[in-house]
């Protein structure tokens, strides 16, 4: 089910850089929506997939689609120093060897809530008022 979208429209996508988060981005693009992008540096080990969302957004600003809403912004949330809490896991801590396979130790605790609360916040930033 497609949600009604009122034209015209802002939305803010948290986007870290792989195909998951930037398809969201790119749908509600495709939906005629201007995208507000929040990539987050929070002590990662692969910092690298931020700057990979940066080119591959990039990209799909510069497509001639007629219809489709634009990249307005892409904002990166520098909250490395939280890296230092969110020890012990693959993803944070350069001591904890990273997996081939799934293990516990992937998961960063309360990573995601943390971000959509800094998303939460950005959605309420009137437009041109950045």
């Amino acid at each position: 089910m497609e949600p009604n979208v009122v034209k015209p429209c802002d939305v803010v996508a948290v986007v870290s850089g792989g195909p998951d988060s930037i398809c969201y981005a790119a749908r509600w693009m495709r939906r005629g929506c201007d995208v507000h992008v929040l990539s987050f540096l929070y002590g990662q080990k692969g910092r690298h997939e931020v700057e990979v969302a940066g080119r591959v957004l990039s990209r799909i600003n510069s497509m001639d689609r007629t219809g489709w809403g634009k990249v307005v912004e892409h904002r990166i949330v520098d909250m490395s120093s939280l890296g230092e809490l969110w020890r012990g896991t693959q993803l944070t801590d350069g001591s904890v060897e990273v997996k081939d396979s799934y293990a516990p130790s992937v998961v960063v605790p309360v990573r995601n809530a943390v971000m959509l609360t800094v998303a939460d916040s950005r959605s309420g930033v009137p437009r041109g008022r950045d």
